[in-house]
């Protein structure tokens, strides 16, 4: 079930508020708990039910091997408890991992002999990476930072609320776990609703009208067998765009829900396109997940100090968090060169510093749009089509154009569609580099008639728009 879709939108959503609502009158806190984890497992169920059954294993044996630990730890026995949780550590990393790369050779095989060896539709079982990195969120403050054994409801809520299972955002585990264990003045009122609402909105129209439909223009793009110039970079630039606006808007989405139940989720992108170095564009990209391994890996003392165990630290965070979108050569090429270039820019910080803002933040945007081609490409190849069509100065591609914008929508016909697609490039322009963050519209008061119109007509017009494929 995708947030975009209008099950959700509709139906799912309209009744987990009504609902949820309707048991707070109760003043049960724990009615609203269960509830909201018996919403989670339905909006997993929605993708199949391997992602039912991944995510009740992981819930299960997780949980278990938490509180064992804690109990170890009561018992001071620290050095069996120490070998449960590196045993807790290894089981999510590894069932990760294991997965991925069998979604991975499945899809080889199937390229191969056109059928999957499997003989069984096999997917990413939705929330993974969140499921993941929340599980080993909350091992490590069980078992290094000796934090209190949550209720069962409690851990399965900071687990699995289902809001951040497509694609997070991640939380740290103390502050998500005090709002879960605190729900008695989690009440939906007006205020919440409409805060929500207007984040939710927002997020909505990143997804379904601007990310869905320069996706149509991209996949125009990389279809293509032969880029000329101003194709190959009018697909490279309008994919930088996309995945902003995919990943941030089902954040932001993800955010805007979380309020309207009264729970405060943290945004995961802020601006991250005016950065001025990777430094600074990972910690406002999907910053949740690369702070949330910033901090495992601190924890558990992987990185000591030493500017060569810095890098090193750098270089496992970017690789890792390379791994949150699945497994392919491409993706982790793309990690390992998001680890060096970081590497090579803390290494040669006092020479950065003398030039100026503006260029340095160009620089960055410039990279990040040649490394996402590794990370969109289907293969290596195509990868290096879209490089060499990047610097044929000599082949504009005007030709390629008309395959580049055709059928870009189904609400204008194909001459129209050229105007289409640079009214979107330029409002992508126009929002990734001079417009607000979610987070600093957030701020704003919803009470205002002009803030209440906005998001009518973000949420109208990206209704509009949800028939298209996504989360």
């Amino acid at each position: 079930m995708r947030f975009t879709s209008y099950e959700f939108l509709f139906l799912f959503l309209p009744f987990a508020l009504l609902f949820y609502h309707v048991l707070s009158k109760f003043k049960s806190s724990q009615l609203g708990k269960i509830f909201l984890n018996l919403l989670s497992i339905l909006f997993c169920a929605s993708l199949g039910i391997l992602s039912v059954i991944v995510l009740i294993l992981s819930l299960v044996v997780n949980y278990t091997i938490g509180f064992l630990t804690n109990r170890l730890q009561q018992k001071t026995q620290g050095a069996l408890s120490k070998s449960l949780f590196i045993a807790g550590i290894g089981y999510n990393l590894g069932s990760y991992a294991i997965i991925i790369i069998l979604i991975f050779m499945n899809q080889e095989v199937s390229n191969w002999f056109t059928t999957s060896f499997w003989n069984i539709p096999f997917a990413v079982p939705l929330g993974l990476g969140v499921i993941t990195l929340h599980q080993i969120s909350f091992l490590i403050n069980i078992g290094l930072k000796n934090a209190a054994m949550p209720t069962f409801t409690d851990y399965t809520l900071y687990i699995s609320f289902f809001p951040q299972l497509p694609a997070g955002p991640v939380s740290s585990y103390d502050w998500a776990i005090k709002q879960y264990e605190n729900m008695s003045d989690k009440k939906i009122t007006s205020e919440s609703l409409a805060d929500g609402l207007k984040v939710f909105a927002v997020g909505l129209f990143k997804k379904a009208v601007l990310a869905d439909s320069l996706a149509v223009y991209v996949n125009n793009g990389y279809g293509l067998d032969q880029l000329g110039l101003i194709p190959a970079w009018l697909t490279a630039l309008s994919f930088t765009f996309l995945i902003y606006f995919e990943l941030s808007g089902v954040c932001d989405m993800a955010v805007g829900i979380g309020r309207m139940f009264q729970f405060k989720l943290p945004f995961s992108f802020i601006s991250p396109y005016t950065a001025r170095g990777l430094q600074e564009y990972w910690h406002s990209f999907n910053a949740t997940v690369i702070q949330n391994l910033e901090e495992t890996i601190e924890t558990t003392k992987v990185k000591t100090s030493g500017i060569l165990s810095e890098s090193i630290g750098i270089f496992v965070i970017l690789l890792l968090g390379s791994f949150w979108f699945g497994f392919s050569p491409g993706i982790l090429l793309w990690g390992v060169l998001q680890g060096l270039f970081t590497i090579l820019e803390i290494k040669n910080q006092r020479i950065l510093q003398k030039i100026p803002g503006i260029v340095t933040s160009v620089l960055t945007f410039l990279l990040t749009t040649l490394l996402w081609v590794l990370f969109r490409a289907e293969t290596l190849a195509k990868a290096g089509s879209i490089y060499k069509g990047m610097v044929t100065f000599w082949e504009p591609g005007l030709e390629q154009m008309r395959v580049f914008v055709r059928e870009g929508t189904s609400y204008f016909p194909d001459i129209a569609n050229t105007v289409y697609f640079f009214v979107l490039f330029i409002l992508s322009i126009i929002l990734c580099f001079f417009g607000k963050s979610t987070s600093l519209l957030a701020k704003k008061s919803t009470r205002s008639i002009a803030s209440a119109v906005l998001t009518g007509i973000l949420l109208i017009a990206a209704v509009i728009c949800t028939t298209r494929s996504g989360f």
